[in-house]
């Protein structure tokens, strides 16, 4: 997924998870390579909103 849909006119939204990292890592680029950035930057350019997207694993 392209970290930048806000560009495409797309909404944007970011587990709250991600805004507990410094920085984040998206993938995208090739195999060997992926671009990294600070959380806060990327919140600056992409303003995305923070929701609970995830659920919590069961225990095994």
């Amino acid at each position: 997924m392209p970290p930048s849909g806000n560009l495409h006119g797309r909404a944007m939204y970011v587990d709250r998870a991600f805004a507990e990292n410094e920085e984040i890592i998206f993938q995208a680029g090739t195999y060997r390579e992926a671009p990294k950035m600070r959380y806060h930057d990327f919140t600056r350019l992409v303003g995305p909103a923070v929701e609970e997207l995830h659920q919590p694993s069961e225990e095994v």
